[in-house]
């Protein structure tokens, strides 16, 4: 049996946190976090290769957020192991 090896985060700021999980239009932290309104990526990565959606965070994070809001900014990039585009 094969099981990948996933792992979710955002950037923003110049830091990346870890996510619980993502949808269509927010994202769960693992831990508390604090960001102001910004531009931010939400990465996914699959044993080794990452898919990137840029989103913009309308209203920030406040650590008592259990969900942040996300809205889409730019189209999906794929990256490989290797760290170049796909």
């Amino acid at each position: 049996m094969f099981s990948s090896v996933i792992r979710l985060s955002l950037h923003a700021n110049g830091e990346t946190f870890e996510l619980a999980s993502i949808g269509p239009k927010l994202v769960v932290p693992r831990k508390p976090i604090e960001l102001p309104q910004c531009d931010a990526d939400v990465v996914m990565d699959v044993d080794g290769e990452s898919f990137i959606w840029p989103v913009k965070l309308p209203s920030g994070a406040v650590p008592f957020d259990r969900e942040i809001a996300t809205l889409a900014n730019g189209n999906m990039r794929r990256q490989g192991s290797d760290g170049n585009p796909q």
